[in-house]
């Protein structure tokens, strides 16, 4: 959603990196430059409420369910879901109604040896809203708010604001001018995008899991009755001269971005392609006359605006901005639009009288946000991983001193009093414990800022990585305590122990713009070594099974970085046709795949040689899993499930799924495969022979995503919106037992299945 700083409409931030909440990818996949784009497809017009469900998805560049992981995220930058994430310190305790996750930060005082597997819980702490001073006064009142929003839209006057939180499907109204938080509004299923109407009475939202367009009454805080909408919608930006506007459709990456205009009363009109990705934001000028479309790059490309005549429905020539656009905002007069680049550490200004890019300021790190003052002279910046605000002065096009924040921005509202509003998502976060031998509580423990966690294979240890604290963490299973933050390079956001157990690897994302680091921490002291400098924005990393090497993905530098571990040198890097995103290697080290996603490809690199083999076209948006018998690579696609074999490096199973299927995984025999299917609420059981559902076992409403023990004999599954784990039994294909869990719970962590 983008930021409007004129009264019509007003501030629309939209979430970056939402996507159906397995846990986050360490890059978000807007990758590689596709070949020739299919045709748009042709959506039904639907009645302007209620009516029939929806239509499937034609044929073409079908619209997807939801936006498949992180879509919407920056190319080759965390998503603000990986930026902006923390947790809450939480305990189990087991009472005669059940197992129950409390808010309570108490460690058992002797701590009860584990009769299982360890199992976590992460928690991230709530959301707050600070009242920034931009002339160097600090922080002032902090308001506490419920669940874990990550965007807000402000009325043009800066008094109220109100913040979407897609995790729990809700909207937080909050009086800006007497700093008072209203009641939660709910929001359907799974709300991707809100923006206000122009005279702020209305606030529109997208729940893209109903396939419906919300509108909430913004001084009472009631719904009226739902749109329904074509399937895929991601958002809807209202007109500000009639009762029309334009909604977007998630797509993926290398395909047309689909757009239809909309009115109440005629429901959606004709489709519209328009550039090669979803559309992130859209701003209508004020006379309501053009519609500008900012969109990712695909691949390494830089991201564009493209804007569309409103009257011909056709869009013009696209006008390049930076790596990775994040928040934007426009003009009062909608002469100029600001946006931030989160890749390239800068901010483009775009003349859109004359439709060229004017300058091009130098921010900081990760810029997620970019606001303007009330009077338009100055283009405040949120910068996450540099922690500050940054002005701009957009008469001069020059940056001028940062405001020092205590913590990772995620969007920020200014008040025409002065001063800013900034809302933070991320805080400390906490890891509770659950034994997965007889299910109870096995303590909670206190971790950094976005934590990232890695269980040993035989729950011996576990490691977090904290992402916006720069820092990892050795967490005593025995003891139940947290080790002593140990600083490492930048973003922290992959871990791998050595086979042996003695070296914990840490792959560091850097910035996006220079090169990553791997770090080497001896688990027996709990000392880093010297990093080693890798490529652009390295996004995954794998280990031989002898544990003698590393092969890093680097999205933006469209190659394989090879570490031998045992000198701790760099090899020659190995050269991509594309920017991977994921790696998987074969049980006997013999062969790496990579996955490019916006070209629907996967390739297979000799692990000796580095060669490339031919790339095997798959679905779009691939997601890989190495088969534990080394005979398969699984694929998880848009829809779509498949097979590679790798003895021939073809794909010999391809079956199309309905639903939207998250977090693949196998028992040690491949005999069974393990998926959420998280529209319907059902954790699938599916045979590897035919790729179809043995069995389908219902688990809440919205999973997140599950995790399979290294035996492969249970599943645990996440779902926030219902406030529980889910304990699985995967022989017998039933729900054992539940855990309530917080409200801020945000993923579940089973043992590596790596030894």
């Amino acid at each position: 959603m983008p930021h409007d700083d004129s009264a019509a409409p007003p501030e629309d931030p939209r979430p970056q990196g939402w996507g159906i909440r397995e846990r986050p990818a360490p890059a978000p996949q807007s990758w590689e430059v596709a070949d020739a784009a299919p045709e748009p497809p042709a959506l039904t017009p639907l009645p302007p409420v209620g009516g029939s469900p929806p239509p499937a998805s034609p044929d073409g560049t079908a619209p997807v369910e939801a936006p498949p992981r992180d879509a919407g995220g920056s190319a080759g930058f965390p998503s603000t879901t990986q930026l902006i994430a923390a947790a809450v310190a939480a305990v189990l305790v087991v009472g005669a109604g059940g197992t129950y996750l409390l808010r309570s930060g108490a460690t058992p005082a002797s701590p009860t040896p584990l009769s299982g597997p360890a199992v976590a819980v992460v928690q991230r702490g709530p959301a707050v809203l600070v009242a920034t001073s931009l002339s160097g006064g600090g922080a002032g009142q902090t308001l506490a708010i419920p669940g874990s929003p990550s965007s807000m839209v402000s009325s043009a006057d800066g008094s109220r604001a109100f913040l979407l939180d897609s995790t729990r499907a809700q909207v937080v109204p909050v009086d800006l001018a007497r700093a008072k938080v209203g009641a939660p509004i709910a929001a359907g299923k799974y709300p991707t995008d809100e923006h206000l109407s122009a005279d702020g009475r209305t606030l529109y939202v997208v729940d893209n899991l109903s396939h419906a367009l919300l509108t909430i009454d913004t001084t009472s805080g009631t719904a009226r009755p739902a749109h329904q909408l074509p399937e895929g919608a991601s958002s809807f930006t209202p007109s500000p001269v009639g009762p029309t506007g334009l909604l977007s459709f998630f797509t993926s990456a290398g395909q047309p971005g689909v757009v239809a205009f909309y009115s109440s009363s005629s429901g959606v009109g004709s489709p519209l392609g328009v550039g090669r990705n979803t559309p992130a934001e859209v701003f209508y000028t004020p006379d309501g006359a053009t519609v500008w479309v900012i969109e990712q790059g695909v691949g390494n490309a830089s991201g564009v605006v493209i804007p569309i005549d409103v009257r011909t429905q056709t869009p013009g020539q696209p006008i390049a901005v930076g790596h990775g656009p994040a928040g934007s905002s426009m003009s009062a007069d909608g002469h100029l639009l600001v946006v931030s680049n989160s890749i390239d550490r800068s901010l483009t200004i775009v003349d859109l009288v004359g439709r060229a890019p004017v300058a091009t300021v130098a921010v900081g790190a990760g810029p997620v946000r970019a606001t303007l003052s009330a009077d338009g002279a100055t283009a405040w910046v949120a910068c996450a991983l540099d922690r500050t605000l940054v002005p701009v002065n957009l008469r001069t096009r020059t940056a001028g001193t940062p405001v020092s924040l205590s913590s990772a921005p995620s969007d920020i509202s200014l008040p025409k009093g002065g001063g800013a509003w900034v809302l933070f998502t991320s805080s400390a976060g906490s890891v509770s414990l659950v034994d997965g031998g007889s299910g109870r509580d096995a303590g909670s423990m206190p971790v950094g800022n976005e934590p990232t966690l890695l269980i040993a294979h035989d729950s011996s240890s576990a490691w977090v990585a904290n992402s916006l604290s720069d820092t990892v963490q050795r967490l005593d299973l025995s003891t139940r305590r947290a080790g002593d933050p140990i600083h490492v390079a930048r973003t922290p956001n992959q871990l791998a122990l050595t086979p042996d157990h003695r070296t914990l690897l840490v792959l560091s994302f850097g910035d996006g713009t220079h090169a990553g680091f791997l770090t080497a921490v001896d688990t027996a002291s709990s000392r880093a070594g010297t990093a080693l400098s890798v490529g652009v924005a390295p996004s995954s990393f794998t280990l031989t099974p002898d544990g003698t090497r590393a092969f890093i993905a680097n999205h933006q530098s469209n190659s394989i970085t090879t570490v031998d571990l045992k000198s701790w040198r760099v090899g020659p890097p190995i050269g991509l046709p594309c920017s991977p995103s994921q790696l998987v290697i074969t049980p006997d080290g013999a062969t790496v795949y990579t996955n490019c996603a916006s070209s629907a490809a996967v390739l297979p690199v000799t692990a000796a040689t580095g060669t490339v083999g031919a790339p095997i076209a798959v679905g779009p948006n691939p997601a890989l899993l190495m088969g534990n018998q080394g005979k398969l690579v699984f694929v998880e696609a848009s829809h779509l499930l498949q097979e590679i074999l790798v003895a021939t490096n073809a794909v010999v199973l391809s079956h199309e799924e309905t639903g939207n299927i998250v977090g693949l995984s196998s028992t040690p025999d491949d005999a069974t495969l393990v998926a959420v299917e998280n529209t319907g609420g059902a954790l699938l059981l599916l045979n590897p022979a035919t790729l179809t559902t043995t069995k389908s076992v219902p688990v809440g409403s919205r999973p997140q995503g599950a995790g399979l023990t290294p035996d492969g004999s249970r599943a645990y599954v996440l779902d926030t919106s219902k406030e529980k784990l889910y304990v699985v039994d995967v022989a017998a294909g039933q729900v054992t037992s539940t855990a309530g869990v917080s409200a801020s719970a945000e993923y579940v962590v089973v043992p590596s299945r790596q030894p």
